[in-house]
């Protein structure tokens, strides 16, 4: 099916990219040009992303991609779903954010590997859950020794990887461990009785 564009729409937008049949976007969608006008008046992305993901095309829309790299919410799931490739202008978007989940969602769920820069961010950010799963789902359980320091921020995570990463007790950070009951069982339960409960 041929994209035809609009002639009511103020943005000249293709109606393929929201409803997937040009003569039903306005039947299907009544609401839709109140929608797109508060993307593009107040710099919308959550709604343009929201626009695109809805639509049964899921087209990409380059009309609209400056207001969605606004917003590493956005820019995560746009890549996800839509354009499903890496995404230049995005990374940049994710990299700037100040949550590493997005960081870690990105490395995990578009690139399926390792990133570097993002690597970066994770250690910027030190937030030691994220750290975690990526040590997990990304580097499958290999020390990353750059991150140690963070990891022993929680004595849960610092049990976790002395287990499934290290596979043998973590002398150092056995302070840290001995200072939260759950850490300790995961502890006990994987090294012996190293700590009274």
């Amino acid at each position: 099916m041929k994209a035809t564009t609009c002639t009511n729409c103020p943005h000249r937008l293709h109606c393929l990219i929201l409803c997937g049949e040009p003569r039903r976007l306005h039947h299907q969608f009544k609401d839709c040009f109140y929608e797109i006008n508060k993307i593009f008046k107040y710099n919308n992305s959550t709604l343009a992303y929201d626009v695109v993901r809805n639509s049964l095309s899921k087209s990409r829309w380059r009309a609209a991609e400056p207001i969605i790299l606004k917003n590493a919410y956005a820019t995560f799931y746009y890549t996800k779903e839509v354009l499903k490739e890496r995404w230049a202008e995005g990374e940049n978007t994710i990299l700037q954010s100040q949550d590493s989940y997005y960081v870690y969602c990105y490395a995990r769920e578009v690139i399926e590997g390792r990133w570097p820069e993002g690597e970066k961010v994770l250690l910027a950010h030190r937030q030691a859950q994220y750290i975690y799963y990526y040590i997990g789902d990304i580097m499958r359980f290999t020390r990353w020794p750059e991150a140690e320091d963070i990891i022993k921020t929680d004595a849960t995570l610092t049990s976790k990887y002395a287990v499934r990463v290290l596979k043998e007790r973590w002398l150092e950070a056995e302070k840290i461990i001995a200072e939260d009951w759950s850490a300790k069982m995961i502890y006990n339960k994987a090294f012996g009785e190293i700590f009274v409960l």
